[in-house]
């Protein structure tokens, strides 16, 4: 079940958890011949729950437009406008970049230094994974930091991606990144 955080008369910020495509799954790797349907996605989960009243933390039941996505893998908060106007602002925003982005990472492995910061370029490498080279890009720097002692490793990201995320972490050994989608 999705939950809606925060809502006012122009947007809802609903909690997508990880797992969940943003559109409904494909047929693809859905058995010929079997019952077995692709899985909603968080747009169909939101739409069937304001029919049937049992959106959790909203009675909103209007029209959402979408402003932006985040990946099957990647769980966080995903805002919906609730009227064209405010859609095309938030989008607006997202498009030049003035929304500032956090991703957070949990790996299981500890690492060597409490603090950190990893500078490099991402590129694709031929069979389409993300690599890191070591070129600093001012617009892909990422903070890592050990919150806890004997704790889960979370390392905090700034701009980027989820892939530029991962990448980076899995350069220091803290994380084995599936190739790109």
């Amino acid at each position: 079940p999705v939950r809606v955080i925060y809502e006012d008369d122009d947007l809802l910020a609903v909690d997508k958890p990880c797992g969940m495509s943003f559109h409904s799954d494909d047929l693809e790797g859905v058995e010929e011949g079997t019952n077995e349907k692709p899985a909603p996605g968080l747009l169909a989960v939101i739409r069937a729950a304001q029919e049937n009243g049992s959106l959790v933390g909203s009675d909103y039941v209007g029209p959402l437009h979408s402003v932006h996505r985040l990946d099957k893998v990647t769980s966080g908060i995903t805002l919906f406008a609730k009227t064209r106007v405010a859609a095309a602002h938030l989008s607006e925003q997202f498009r030049l970049r003035r929304v500032h982005k956090y991703y957070v990472a949990l790996s299981a492995k500890r690492p060597k230094k409490k603090m950190g910061t990893v500078s490099g370029e991402m590129t694709r490498a031929r069979r389409g994974a993300w690599r890191l080279v070591k070129r600093p890009s001012k617009d892909e720097r990422n903070e890592a930091r050990n919150d806890k002692e004997g704790d889960d490793s979370t390392r905090v990201t700034r701009n980027g991606s989820p892939q530029v995320a991962t990448t980076k972490f899995s350069s220091r050994g803290l994380v084995k990144p599936k190739s790109a989608e």
